[in-house]
């Protein structure tokens, strides 16, 4: 959505009374005069839309003002915008909040505001993703730091529709800063859509070494589970050469030398 300093002008020359500033602009996506300032950043439109012409905060539209503001930066226009009654926890029509659109963004200024004011650290998008799941995703340590460590209860097992953990995506995108986060939260190591996607499993398969070292070497995972393709770890390890890792397994988790992937077991038959 673009920004068109005339087409605001134009709207608020239109607006007349407190009555018609909310009014929607079919020529731009449904925007408001209000939404054209968050979008900009421009604070002294926002504020005058707001303390002397009476726009709603909460105005229903297609992306909402305060996420609008939050997913471009604008820390300024999302604190007037609160100050004037926004809802913090509001969704925007796609199902995200201020929050999520922030952490998607990676704007952590804008994240520790929202959550200052009370913004639910647990809110999912229609899918069921979290502000901290698309941070883990993206592999922003320091927004994902600042979520549990700024705000109590967030739960870092919050699993998408997919039955996705923060842990599983991180493992699976072998972010071992994130991991070694999440590890220190309470992150649960076997939580996951199925076994074969659990958090040691995917690193192994991913071929993601030290992200699967720091889980054998800090968390009881299970050693046994067997990877969507069929393999479980120790088998993984030894076809790839990784001694170190096929010691780690066998001498201190007690891996089962006998277990065979499904590939494996196929042949035999």
């Amino acid at each position: 959505m673009r920004f068109d300093a005339l087409r605001l002008l134009l709207l608020l020359d239109s607006s007349s009374s407190s009555s018609d500033v909310n009014k929607v602009d079919g020529d731009d996506n449904g925007c408001s005069p209000l939404m054209l300032a968050s979008v900009g950043g421009h604070l002294r439109v926002a504020s005058r839309l707001l303390l002397s012409r009476g726009a709603d905060a909460n105005h229903i539209s297609e992306n909402g003002f305060l996420g609008a503001a939050s997913n471009l930066g604008h820390v300024e226009v999302v604190s007037l915008l609160l100050d004037h009654g926004a809802d913090v926890n509001q969704f925007d029509d796609r199902g995200f909040s201020a929050l999520y659109l922030a952490s998607e963004s990676g704007h952590a200024e804008v994240a520790r505001l929202l959550l200052s004011n009370g913004t639910d650290a647990n809110q999912t998008s229609n899918d069921a993703c979290s502000a901290l799941y698309i941070a883990c995703q993206n592999g922003n340590v320091s927004f994902a730091r600042l979520l549990p460590e700024t705000t109590t209860g967030v739960d870092v097992n919050r699993a998408t529709n997919d039955r996705a953990s923060p842990l599983c995506v991180a493992s699976f995108e072998g972010l071992v800063a994130v991991v070694r986060l999440l590890l220190s939260h309470g992150a649960d190591a076997n939580k996951s859509a199925d076994p074969g996607s659990a958090p040691l499993c995917v690193a192994r398969t991913r071929g993601h070494v030290e992200v699967g070292r720091l889980l054998l070497e800090t968390t009881r995972a299970d050693v046994n589970q067997t990877a969507n393709n069929g393999g479980a770890p120790l088998c993984m390890a030894c076809s790839n050469g990784q001694v170190s890792a096929a010691r780690l397994l066998l001498l201190k988790r007690g891996a089962d030398v006998n277990h065979l992937s499904r590939a494996l077991a196929a042949s035999f038959r």
